[in-house]
């Protein structure tokens, strides 16, 4: 992700292809999704974001044809 964004950028798309092909073959697998920050901006403003990023993966990842219901997303802000 750019700094302050919460679109994937296409290399990231790539990636998350194998990985939504590879929750296809294995239903009922699940999956955590945590978003994360670097340390600019309030500390309210990137928990949003590092949230944003996550559900951001999971819609992609849904797109393609995972479960929803097997992809919990948090966000975690600059914390981790």
């Amino acid at each position: 992700f750019d700094t302050g964004a919460y679109v994937l950028k296409p290399q990231s798309q790539l990636i998350l292809d194998s990985v939504a092909a590879g929750l296809v073959k294995q239903p009922g697998t699940k999956v955590e999704i945590r978003g994360h920050t670097d340390d600019v901006g309030s500390e309210a403003l990137n928990m949003d974001l590092s949230r944003r990023r996550a559900e951001a993966v999971k819609t992609y990842l849904v797109g393609k044809g995972a479960s929803a219901e097997d992809l919990p997303t948090v966000g975690l802000g600059g914390l981790q």
